[in-house]
């Protein structure tokens, strides 16, 4: 999902198009419907009838393709990664403490990642455990000396580390796109 004013004009051009195909394809459905015992009017004008149905009902798709694409108020609606509090407990723990602090939860991401940004961020780290750093390394909020760092079990750390890379795959989520963090 990217986050830039062009793509989402693309969307809504491709979207208000598929919408006017459906509404024509819709009003050759009305004009099949047989006039006896639909709707019999004492004066001619059942094409004016369904013409009217017709675009009432392109006008709900419009809006629910509108509203579908951008929130309530009209902005586009983020992206939001979940960390799981019962799957990794440890990581939910330190991102609720790091975000209590002042640390984002909105954040951007950086592609590609520059190799020192998770050695860079846990430099000078001794603790059990493996480093966990908030904002992720992956973000521009993240790194050597803007993250809170803390010690995880390696398995949580893995975990999320292979959910936090879905989730950039499953929203598109690119180099600079904005998403909001919220443990659950």
């Amino acid at each position: 999902m990217r986050n830039d004013p062009g793509q989402l004009a693309a969307n809504l051009t491709l979207a208000l198009v598929l919408l006017v195909v459906a509404g024509l394809l819709l009003n050759r459905m009305l004009r099949a419907i047989p006039g006896e015992g639909w709707v019999t009017l004492p004066f001619p004008g059942r094409g004016l009838l369904r013409r009217a149905i017709a675009l009432l009902v392109l006008l709900v798709l419009v809006g629910l393709v509108l509203d579908a694409l951008t929130g309530k108020d009209g902005r586009e609606r983020l992206p939001v990664f979940v960390v799981d509090a019962k799957r990794t407990p440890a990581i939910a723990a330190h991102i609720r403490a790091a975000q209590a602090v002042g640390k984002p939860a909105l954040l951007h991401r950086v592609v590609p990642v520059p190799r020192d940004r998770r050695p860079g961020a846990c430099r000078g780290w001794r603790g059990p455990g493996s480093c966990d750093e908030y904002p992720f390394a992956s973000t521009y909020e993240g790194g050597p000396g803007k993250a809170s760092i803390a010690g995880v079990p390696i398995r949580e750390q893995r975990r999320q580390g292979g959910d936090l890379l879905a989730f950039y795959r499953r929203h598109r989520i690119g180099n600079g796109d904005a998403f909001v963090v919220v443990v659950q």
